[in-house]
């Protein structure tokens, strides 16, 4: 079972785009965007790209794998914000990613979205607390 709802499955599909929050060897938050791509047969989101083996977001989850990744967007008619926020851990693979490049997989603990006028599918709010609440 994944950890993803099917609303959530399906907006990844659409999504191309996030950003990758590491923990810096001085324990600081380090931001960046970045490409994913959802595996859904193993469950994982899947971030890496060209010299991304020699990034301070690889250095920084070779030190501390727990990373975050929000994939958001604005939406208009009203104008607001839908995001998706995933927590887990990061592995560090040295090839295999797009044209074998270095990339990390990250194993969801968990997830949960955000959008203040409810234009996700289904009602996330409803969920059990379990699968919206961070571990």
């Amino acid at each position: 079972m994944s950890v993803f709802a099917e609303a959530e499955v399906a907006y990844l599909r659409e999504q191309t785009l996030g950003r990758i929050a590491t923990v810096g060897s001085d324990g600081q938050p380090h931001i960046t965007p970045v490409t994913f791509f959802h595996n859904e047969v193993e469950d994982t989101i899947d971030v890496g790209g060209l010299f991304f083996g020699g990034t301070k977001k690889w250095r920084d989850a070779r030190r501390n794998p727990r990373v975050a990744l929000l994939v958001d967007e604005a939406l208009s008619n009203p104008r607001r914000a839908r995001a998706l926020e995933i927590r887990g851990t990061a592995e560090l693979h040295e090839t295999g990613g797009e044209e074998a490049n270095p990339r990390f997989r990250t194993s969801p603990r968990s997830s949960s979205e955000s959008d203040p006028f409810g234009s996700w599918p289904g009602d996330w709010r409803s969920r059990p607390p379990e699968a919206r609440a961070f571990r």
